[in-house]
């Protein structure tokens, strides 16, 4: 384990015990969601793990989530190096990364897709994989009580949005996943999700 695995460690121990909403989903476009839940030793109580959902189909997904986790899903991985499926009868792609096969993507995103707190849902948007600021705009006008849109650069009319600094002279987020120093900080950690998390219903 490297230094700087350590200290996340040692940080997100005592960010744990000020964690006080310990039974929520936490929905996001890519792995995002996974790494949060992760960082705070939550279960994976959400089927946006180890995958990314392309737009604009993450805001179709998000105009009515109760109805697309209940989906079956079409497997469309033809010569892709990891498994792809359609879900709501070919309407939203799920790329699922880190799954080696459709049918064990399929199982744990049905599995988790049965964990879902549907009275305390936090939805994350990530500024990536073919999102406009029509998109922004789209997802803004969602009606969720506690969202948050993670961003490139300054959008003054999109409420929702949270400016994530490192990626301002490029088109887009980069992988805001990874370190930005060897005391263990990463981009992502720029929001405050201790603060997102503990928000009332």
């Amino acid at each position: 384990m490297t230094l700087k695995t350590k200290l996340r460690k040692i940080y997100f121990a005592f960010s744990r015990q000020r964690l006080k909403n310990k039974s929520f989903t936490l929905i996001s476009n890519n792995c995002l969601a996974g790494c949060v839940l992760h960082d705070f030793s939550m279960r994976f109580d959400t089927p946006t793990i180890n995958l990314f959902i392309p737009f604009p189909d993450y805001i179709k997904f998000l105009t009515d989530l109760k109805c697309y986790v209940n989906k079956e899903i079409e497997d469309i991985t033809g010569d892709s190096p990891y498994p792809i499926g359609l879900l709501g009868g070919g309407v939203i792609r799920l790329h699922f990364l880190h799954y080696n096969s459709f049918d064990e993507a399929v199982d744990a995103w049905k599995r988790r897709c049965r964990r879902i707190h549907w009275d305390n849902v936090r939805i994350v948007l990530v500024e990536r994989d073919g999102c406009t600021e029509s998109d922004l705009k789209a997802f803004d006008e969602l009606p969720y009580s506690h969202k948050i849109a993670l961003v490139h650069k300054d959008y003054s009319n999109i409420k929702s949005s949270f400016l994530i600094k490192g990626f301002e002279e490029c088109s887009e987020l980069g992988n805001v996943m990874t370190y930005i120093n060897s005391w263990g900080r990463k981009y992502y950690d720029q929001f405050h999700w201790r603060h997102f998390l503990n928000q009332k219903k």
